[in-house]
């Protein structure tokens, strides 16, 4: 970790403090402020790889700085600590495509985690645009167009659904189930060959190695 740069959010003194500590122990840059205000200062100033940041925070809420931040920056990683757990904050949460949302009081072990997701992220992936999603092997993805750009590469359309849902939660794996859901509208019990046989085909089009499974979590996009 300790070539990425991260910026902590948080305006309890005592627990900023305590945590850039922490931090400054896998990172060599750690930058930590008290409000959105001031994270805006350091981003303009800095590169940051990942931002750490509370929700509940003076001014700008953290939520709505992460909004902002994501108008001209796809490709900065984003866990959100915070104390709220309902509905409400969680699907707000779910549309800012974060690397990790964590519920305070966050275990060490849980945020180390969350951590090391982010640096696999920021390894792995690389958002061009927001329309855009550069992949392995030279791929290139268009969101909009559910296509590979510049690719002689001809997609059924559940093929094209299979990608596009994981392109949309490519820094985690998507259970088969929840594919067979957005597919077919049935569980992955009613259609288990039928998955397989679309991943099959798909492994045949792409380049080795595109689509992983990761067992018992589902499929995800690597290179």
């Amino acid at each position: 970790m300790k070539d990425y740069a991260i910026l902590y959010v948080e305006d309890e003194t005592n627990v900023r403090q305590n945590y850039t500590h922490y931090f400054e122990s896998f990172f060599t840059y750690v930058h930590a402020v008290s409000s959105s205000e001031k994270a805006r200062e350091i981003i303009d100033e800095n590169e940051i790889d990942i931002l750490l940041i509370d929700i509940s925070l003076p001014g700008k809420n953290g939520l709505d700085f992460v909004k902002e931040l994501r108008q001209d920056n796809q490709n900065l990683r984003i866990i959100v600590l915070t104390a709220h757990s309902d509905l409400h904050w969680l699907l707000q949460a779910t549309q800012l495509k974060l690397t990790d949302y964590l519920l305070k009081p966050v275990e060490r072990s849980k945020l180390k985690d969350a951590l090391q997701k982010a640096i696999y992220e920021l390894e792995h992936y690389e958002v061009i645009s927001k329309e855009v999603i550069k992949l392995g092997n030279g791929l290139v993805w268009d969101i909009k167009e559910n296509l590979f750009i510049g690719e002689d590469i001809h997609l059924t359309l559940n093929e094209q659904l299979f990608i596009s849902i994981l392109t949309e939660q490519m820094k985690t794996p998507v259970h088969g189930d929840d594919i067979c859901q957005d597919i077919w509208g049935v569980g992955v019990n009613e259609k288990a060959s039928s998955l397989k046989t679309l991943v099959k085909n798909l492994r045949k089009k792409l380049p080795e190695n595109t689509i992983e499974n990761v067992y018992g979590q589902g499929y995800r996009l690597c290179f």
